[in-house]
C-alpha cells in the first residue's frame, strides 16, 4: 500500500485514474529521459549479510506507452555493504505500445550484493507503468 518509488521533482507523475489503471487506482506515468527507483535488501530477509552467489530475481511489469513505439528499460543496480557505492547495473529494454501488456525479465545478483535499486525508466516516449512485481526465484 506504500508509494515507495524515489524520484524527484522532474515531472514523473502518479496518476489517479481508477478506470484506466490496470490493477487499482494509480499508475506512475513517465516522459522520455525520466525514472524512478526503489531500494531493497538483496536477500529479501532484512538480515545483514549478501544475497547468495545463484540468487535470481524474476521482475514482471505491466506498461503501455501513448504511441506505438516507445523505449523502456528495467535496470537493478547493485551495491555491497559499502552506501552509495552502486555500480553493477543490468538492464533490460522494451519496446511499448499503446496497450497494457505484461512485460518480464530476469536478473542474476551482482557478487557481494547487500541490495539493490530497482529502476524503471522511460528512454523513449511517455510510458506507464503498473502492478510492478519483484520476486526471489531461487
Amino acid at each position: 500500500n506504500s508509494f515507495g518509488w524515489r524520484y524527484f521533482e522532474d515531472g514523473v507523475e502518479r496518476i489517479y485514474d481508477p478506470e484506466s489503471a490496470f490493477d487499482g487506482d494509480y499508475f506512475i506515468q513517465l516522459d522520455t529521459g525520466e525514472y524512478i527507483h526503489q531500494g531493497q535488501d538483496a536477500t529479501g530477509d532484512l538480515l545483514p549479510g549478501s544475497a547468495p552467489d545463484d540468487q535470481t530475481y524474476e521482475l514482471s511489469v505491466m506498461m503501455r506507452s501513448d504511441s506505438s513505439s516507445a523505449i523502456a528499460e528495467v535496470s537493478m543496480d547493485f551495491e555491497g555493504q559499502d552506501l552509495y557505492e552502486r555500480g553493477n547495473t543490468k538492464s533490460t529494454i522494451f519496446s511499448v505500445n499503446n496497450e497494457w501488456r505484461k512485460y518480464s525479465t530476469e536478473f542474476a545478483v551482482a557478487d557481494d550484493s547487500w541490495k539493490f535499486y530497482l529502476v524503471l525508466k522511460s528512454q523513449d516516449g511517455k510510458i506507464d507503468f503498473d502492478q510492478v512485481k519483484l520476486k526471489i526465484k531461487n
